[in-house]
């Protein structure tokens, strides 16, 4: 991180001190959010003072997330953000809204995105390869205990020692703020003594001394990004080619390019055909929707690919 961006970014952390608006968690994921527009200002453009962005510099930052495959959603919350911050420094640019930028729709239903076991050991014996443990530990808490990125990389050393104890994976730092419980099968508990053998300090997993959360996880992002061509299946497309499938036709079920949430689907699939042997599919999706933390029906069936 240059100069420019660590100026950009102490000019953030002023505003959000000033301002009581939105709630907390909303806060604080808007200035995770214009971190990294920050980060990304200070080296690809002049700009110095935040008030001063640009429309031409928003086009250019959707530009580069579409590259790097953020989500619709994501681009969406990065936008906001942006705005937001942008309103409170007083600047004078009418940034452009959504549908003048022409962002994309979002895939829901149809595309496949879980990982295969195949895919899942080369993506992890590349990285270790790479010596990318980082990447190593969070696909297998994606993969095998459904955490989004964000949920792993603030995992503390303590609370993956309660697991192996309890046999249950707590997680507390959850989107939305509601805490679950991931039950931890007897052949996992060795996939997170070896996750915690690997923790990157004496309290964080994934956290070192001088390490920030949010690069942390922006690192093991585009490593995947950038390899998924080395580890992942050859029929795997790009999102936009799997938009215009779907658009064409409902009934197509594209594979799509690897992200690390794709993990969360495998997770689902494999977490509800182990529950269909014990429950009703009601109640084992009812299982599946709370292990995701989604609590909503429709939403878990895009996980499982209904």
């Amino acid at each position: 991180m240059n100069g420019k961006s660590k100026n950009l970014i102490a000019q953030i952390d002023h505003l959000f001190k000033l301002n009581n608006m939105k709630s907390i968690k909303t806060k604080y994921r808007y200035k995770e959010a214009c971190y990294r527009f920050c980060i990304w200002t200070g080296e690809n453009t002049n700009v110095k003072k935040f008030k001063n962005i640009k429309a031409k510099h928003i086009y250019m930052y959707v530009d580069y997330m579409h590259s790097i495959d953020y989500a619709p959603g994501t681009i969406k919350l990065e936008l906001s953000a942006i705005r937001f911050f942008y309103t409170l420094s007083q600047g004078k640019e009418i940034l452009p809204k959504n549908e003048k930028l022409k962002l994309k729709k979002r895939i829901t239903r149809g595309a496949r995105r879980a990982w295969s076991e195949e895919e899942i050991d080369s993506a992890i014996s590349l990285a270790k390869e790479m010596d990318r443990l980082d990447v190593v530990k969070a696909i297998l808490l994606s993969s095998k205990f459904g955490c989004r990125l964000e949920e792993a990389v603030v995992l503390t050393n303590h609370q993956v020692k309660e697991a192996i104890c309890s046999g249950f994976l707590y997680l507390e730092n959850t989107k939305g703020k509601n805490p679950r419980e991931i039950e931890v099968k007897i052949e996992d508990k060795e996939t997170l003594k070896y996750i915690l053998s690997n923790a990157k300090s004496d309290e964080r997993i994934f956290i070192g001394i001088g390490d920030k959360t949010h690069m942390v996880k922006r690192s093991i992002q585009n490593w995947i990004t950038n390899h998924r061509n080395e580890f992942q299946d050859k029929d795997r497309i790009n999102r936009d080619i799997a938009r215009k499938m779907l658009e064409e036709d409902r009934k197509a079920t594209p594979k799509t390019n690897l992200t690390m949430h794709g993990n969360r689907h495998t997770f689902a699939q494999i977490r509800f055909d182990e529950a269909l042997q014990k429950h009703t599919k009601e109640d084992a999706q009812k299982k599946i929707s709370e292990d995701l933390g989604h609590h909503r029906k429709e939403v878990t069936n895009i996980y499982l690919g209904r």
